[in-house]
């Protein structure tokens, strides 16, 4: 019965569904990791940001005794800015420069280039203040002669736009704009781990799956079944009950509540099986749901069938048969005054099917787990009823189902779509049979044919019964 578990390698299996299922269920942790790198990526660059201000002018260039031509001037104009670039990049400027302005050092950069096609050269100063970048530029224009005279001997230098004190940084801030970057870039990397671990994932995502990788016998598939018909039921939180005796329910989910249900029979009947503990790895993979609509398909084949909810720490079966405004106390009553439990079962609307309800929370319930005489009032009852079904907390949650074990000999398991490990499920599997309760089969729960179905699933939100 190792099949599965002892498979070396792992089959990377792509279903779109759970991976539209993972990226909405973890959508929180996308955009909360993406924030949370945007801002750490702001707040790097914005407390490295230096801001840099620059002052510029512009010339115009022209050489004297030349006829002005304009290709005399051009060149006039390239060979001036050659020349001025030594000028501004001679430490005999710098320093001529800190002296003037009372500066330790000449901490700016300066450049001067050519306007292409013309005449014009522009000088440019930048430095870490607006007005330290207008004072430097305005020394060079007033000292640039005492490195060389020479050089402009030949040259007039016509101010054509005086320098001016910058208003605003030449290096803008870029804090912002990598934020942005982050968010996406971290958002679209999360999500990319997310897909893949939800490829990775070794859950049960089909029936193939649950035969390949399970060693329970497949006792059938319920689809899902929309519990919030409309956007507006689920903000009310109003369920549609999902009893197969509901006439608004899909008829491909009652079904395939049928087939499973006839599948589960003929297996009982082959066995001579009467009594069978419902039971499911975890909460919330509708073990009690399912527990309520093979009981009441049985009943239906015209069977007498008694439903016992002995899920003690969250009892749900009066939830599901909507008697929540009512106190059932029959359990309870067995464990204190040991009270006949069979006067408190509840016939289902005259039909073949008795409940044997509870609403009362037991914390400390393994005293009746243990009770031999439980075991005998079973036996009592298996003489009264074609069918006995009992409704037990999930086996890996509590240790009520396993106790249970010991008193009841057959288990049917509930496993939910995309839920639980098939390693992990496979161990409870031989959990329950070493303590002496068989695991009969499984029943595959929840599952999906269509991608809409999914897509709308998640839209309108859902909890499936306990």
């Amino acid at each position: 019965m190792q099949k599965y578990r002892d498979t070396n390698e792992m089959e990377l299996k792509i279903d779109i569904r759970t991976m539209i299922k993972d990226v909405l269920r973890y959508s929180w942790l996308i955009v909360i990791m993406a924030i949370s790198f945007s801002l750490i990526a702001y707040m790097i660059i914005d407390s490295s940001y230096k801001p840099k201000y620059t002052s510029s002018t512009t010339f115009i260039v022209t050489g004297k005794g030349l006829n002005n031509s304009i290709y005399d001037n051009l060149l006039t104009a390239q060979d001036m800015t050659n020349r001025f670039k030594n000028i501004i990049d001679s430490n005999i400027l710098k320093e001529k420069i800190a002296e003037v302005l009372s500066m330790d050092s000449f901490d700016a950069e300066a450049e001067a280039e050519i306007v292409p096609e013309t005449n014009l050269m522009v000088l440019r100063v930048t430095a870490d203040t607006s007005k330290k970048a207008f004072q430097i530029l305005q020394a060079i224009m007033e000292n640039y002669t005492v490195v060389s005279d020479y050089v402009v001997s030949n040259v007039i230098l016509e101010v054509l736009e005086e320098p001016q004190i910058p208003m605003a940084a030449s290096n803008a801030n870029q804090a912002e704009d990598i934020a942005k970057k982050a968010f996406w870039i971290s958002g679209a990397a999360i999500l990319a781990l997310i897909l893949f671990f939800s490829m990775k994932k070794d859950t049960i995502k089909s029936e193939q799956d649950f035969r390949k990788k399970l060693d329970i016998r497949y006792l059938g598939t319920i689809y899902h079944e929309r519990k919030h018909k409309t956007i507006l039921s689920a903000i009310k939180r109003e369920p549609v009950s999902v009893l197969v005796t509901n006439p608004i329910l899909s008829r491909k989910y009652v079904n395939s509540v049928e087939m499973t249900a006839a599948k589960v029979r003929n297996r009982m009947d082959s066995k001579r099986i009467k009594t069978v503990m419902v039971t499911s790895m975890m909460e919330n993979e509708g073990k009690s749901t399912v527990a309520a609509n093979l009981a009441l398909e049985f009943s239906k084949m015209g069977k007498k069938v008694l439903l016992i909810d002995l899920d003690l720490r969250k009892p749900f079966q009066h939830a599901i048969f909507d008697r929540k405004g009512e106190s059932f106390t029959g359990i309870a009553e067995w464990l204190k005054n040991k009270t006949d439990p069979e006067e408190k079962m509840v016939q289902i609307h005259n039909s073949n099917l008795f409940v044997l309800f509870n609403s009362k929370i037991l914390r400390n319930s393994l005293e009746l787990m243990d009770d031999s005489s439980w075991k005998n009032w079973i036996k009592k009852m298996e003489q009264k009823m074609d069918y006995i079904l009992i409704d037990t907390s999930p086996v890996a949650l509590v240790s009520d189902g396993e106790s249970l074990a010991h008193i009841i000999e057959n288990t049917i398991l509930v496993v939910r779509y995309d839920t639980m490990l098939a390693a992990d499920l496979n161990d409870v599997t031989d959990t329950l049979n070493e303590a002496g309760s068989k695991v009969i089969g499984g029943i595959f729960n929840n599952a999906y044919s269509d991608l809409l179905e999914r897509i709308g699933m998640e839209q309108y939100g859902r909890k499936t019964s306990y």
